[in-house]
């Protein structure tokens, strides 16, 4: 059997094809195959809160979006897209397919739907993300805390769903991840996030993905960090759902906030947009807060941006896709811009954008 990497309508897929391994979608070193991620850096304690951007809107969110953020919220215009999505995501359940989460962090009390979750890694209904250190704390865990955290600054009345896909290194089994997509459809997900990729394709997720459109999910998924175009699979089937549904899965790169495309990032033909991906501050296991930088940080502000959306009553997945697409600010870079999609996640136009 192969193995995946983190970048990693009800119908039960069958796989026909070998299963393999995913990869997250973050920065990393030789260091990972350790378990160690050189995505995150400068760990600091939550400390009984949360510090609120200045501009930013919060009704009974848990995590406001972070003051340390503030320049990549100002480039997504958040403050104002929250202001025109009174309700903050609320309602709206985004299934995070990562490493799991830390269910205990204070930032994420009031916002998670573990009972629909599942860890299927640990053949468990506990979804915990797991330190593989041999002893005392690390930065053995993988991102699936920081990547929920990043959706909970963006939509922080959205409730996460966590499923357990990968390993803390990053590894899991493609049958997972296709399990994982049908069931989060199953329980009521409306956003599907994968932080995760592989550079094989593979028919029976691409099937999956498709039969989450189908029944209402739209599907964010990273890019990958490369830094050529080689767009990985699930993000690369961006075009094909295009193609066959009119939309529903959404290609993320990151992008600087001096608007060029960050240097990890992948970009290409199928990529639909960009978002901030550079030392994003978001939580992290036993109460912290981290610096996380990888395109695995850039997908979960679209996926967030969508909750909002969604909660404003825009169900519509093909419409949203468009209008997501269509409300971005196009792109500036003079060596990518063409490989860039439509351009960089714009929230306040979005909610505006019919």
């Amino acid at each position: 059997m192969g193995s995946l990497s983190l970048n990693a309508q009800l119908l039960t897929v069958t796989a026909t094809e070998p299963d393999i391994t995913l990869a997250t979608s973050v920065i990393d070193d030789t260091a990972i195959a350790q378990g160690n991620t050189a995505w995150a850096s400068g760990n600091t304690a939550w400390a009984s809160g949360n510090t609120a951007w200045a501009s930013g809107t919060s009704t009974g969110g848990a995590i406001n979006a972070l003051a340390a953020n503030a320049p990549a919220w100002t480039k997504l215009d958040l403050g104002n897209g929250q202001k025109l999505a009174p309700l903050l995501g609320q309602g709206i359940k985004v299934a995070v397919l990562d490493t799991g989460i830390d269910i205990a962090h204070p930032a994420f009390a009031g916002h998670l739907d573990v009972a629909s979750g599942w860890d299927y890694v640990g053949g468990d209904a506990i979804p915990q993300e797991e330190n593989w250190a041999s002893s005392g704390y690390s930065a053995s865990y993988g991102h699936g805390t920081a990547v929920a955290g990043v959706i909970l600054q963006v939509a922080p009345n959205a409730t996460i769903v966590p499923f357990r896909v990968l390993n803390p290194n990053g590894s899991g089994r493609l049958s997972n991840i296709i399990m994982a997509v049908n069931d989060a459809t199953k329980y009521g997900a409306k956003v599907i996030n994968m932080s995760l990729g592989t550079t094989t394709a593979s028919v029976a997720l691409s099937t999956a993905i498709k039969s989450a459109i189908s029944s209402g999910v739209m599907v964010v998924a990273s890019s990958g960090n490369s830094g050529d175009d080689n767009v990985s699979y699930p993000a690369r089937y961006a075009p094909d759902m295009q193609l066959a549904l009119g939309g529903g899965l959404i290609s993320v790169g990151s992008i600087s906030l001096g608007d060029k495309k960050s240097s990890f990032s992948t970009c290409g033909l199928s990529l639909d947009m960009l978002a901030p991906g550079e030392a994003v501050v978001t939580t992290f296991p036993n109460a912290q807060l981290t610096s996380a930088t990888g395109t695995s940080f850039a997908a979960p502000m679209v996926s967030g941006a969508v909750a909002l959306a969604m909660s404003n009553e825009r169900t519509n997945v093909v419409a949203l896709y468009k209008s997501v697409r269509a409300s971005a600010t196009a792109p500036t870079d003079p060596l990518f811009w063409s490989q860039m999609g439509s351009g960089t996640l714009n929230v306040g136009k979005l909610m505006v954008t019919p």
